[in-house]
């Protein structure tokens, strides 16, 4: 398994404890220090109900593995049960946070590599098929974003030619190496995709940059803002790059969608901004 040491939030986020405490908080250095909920916060409010029936099997297959957890004091079974299905989503998490972090490290020519098990070396290596096939020209890696509401970080902006139809277009890609895809994936893309404007950081001195204060002075940045790829232009596509051991797979987000998904979305950030006042009101 790969390090905590790859296990970074993106560099706009707050540490650990800051913000309002309902998920994620990213601050905007060009807008006064504003904070924002993250995309992925503002989507815990969908539903997860379809989760209920493989939170029990997660649970279930621990009991089964663990036959000394369950024939052992009865009195912390209960404790060392429950929270089986949340190690297995973190462990999987990680899976894809050294992943990530090996294509930014790959593309930015930083050579801070992670180190990867067996699986993640395999899911780099239909990454690298990706690249090929699909004639991939990266135009950025891991970028922050800024929207209406909320803020998110794009993991690829790139041009790709598909090698079915020839066609060559510009893409905001998703890497997902998780066993199934989602709707609120696309919800994810639709979100980065209607962006108001990217946080680039750039070197202190930079004419015009706004700086991100850290929690040393070491850690201090600087950042101006950029153009964000927006659907609306139409010429931008919204894509899950979904990766695993032994297959990728380039999934568009359905066009006809992708302004259904948005609404939803921020269907979802009014519910966000809802219970961040309950919980200023009975501060």
């Amino acid at each position: 398994m790969a390090s905590d040491k790859w296990s970074k939030a993106p560099k706009l986020s707050l540490y650990s404890g800051e913000g309002n405490g309902q998920g994620r908080t990213y601050k905007d250095p060009t807008d006064g220090d504003s904070l924002w909920p993250s995309v992925t916060t503002v989507l815990k409010h969908e539903d997860k109900s379809h989760l209920v029936q493989w939170a029990a099997t997660k649970v279930a297959e621990r009991a089964r593995d663990r036959p000394d957890i369950v024939l052992g004091d009865p009195d912390v079974v209960v404790q060392r049960l429950q929270y089986a299905h949340n190690d297995f989503r973190d462990e999987r998490a990680e899976v894809g946070t050294g992943v990530h972090a090996w294509f930014q490290a790959q593309h930015e020519d930083t050579w801070d590599y992670p180190e990867l098990d067996d699986e993640q070396y395999e899911m780099t290596q239909r990454l690298e098929e990706w690249l090929v096939d699909w004639k991939v020209k990266i135009i950025w890696v891991e970028r922050t974003i800024r929207g209406d509401g909320y803020m998110g970080t794009g993991d690829i902006y790139a041009e790709v030619t598909d090698p079915l139809t020839g066609e060559t277009f510009l893409v905001i890609i998703d890497i997902k190496t998780s066993k199934n895809l989602w709707e609120t994936h696309d919800m994810q893309l639709a979100a980065l995709g209607n962006g108001l404007y990217t946080l680039v950081e750039v070197p202190e001195g930079t004419e015009g940059a706004f700086k991100r204060k850290g929690k040393t002075k070491k850690e201090d940045s600087w950042w101006v803002r950029g153009p964000a790829p927006r659907v609306d232009s139409g010429d931008v596509h919204l894509a899950k790059l979904h990766i695993r051991e032994d297959f990728y797979d380039m999934v568009l987000v359905d066009p006809r969608l992708i302004d259904l998904h948005y609404e939803k979305f921020i269907a979802y950030t009014h519910i966000q901004d809802i219970e961040r006042r309950k919980k200023e009101a009975v501060k």
